[in-house]
């Protein structure tokens, strides 16, 4: 398992993620990313921030929200969205952020 990520509160950053598309498929689609809670009463509510990719198309690429996000304390987990919100296929990271 990953190391936690941790940040202090009311920080601006980019939300990054990196893709890996196992199968070799091309990541070119519209992305968009999350940073969900996982606790309290919105956990697992997604909102979701424009992203762009970074560098060429390729099976593994890194995703990067388009603006800088002030981070509230809590407990996160990075969400990329792929395709759009008519047929978003939403993808979960293995790292924790902490936002002290």
């Amino acid at each position: 398992m990953p190391e936690p990520i941790e940040i202090p509160a009311g920080s601006k950053e980019y939300v990054e993620g990196i893709i890996d598309a196992d199968d070799g498929t091309t990541l070119d689609m519209t992305v968009e990313l999350s940073l969900t809670p996982t606790t309290g009463p919105q956990a697992g509510t997604h909102t979701w921030l424009t992203a762009a990719w970074v560098g060429a198309p390729s099976s593994r690429r890194l995703a990067r929200t388009t603006a800088k996000v002030t981070h509230a304390a809590g407990q996160y987990r990075v969400h990329a969205g792929l395709g759009g919100a008519g047929d978003r296929m939403i993808l979960a990271s293995e790292n924790t952020v902490t936002v002290t």
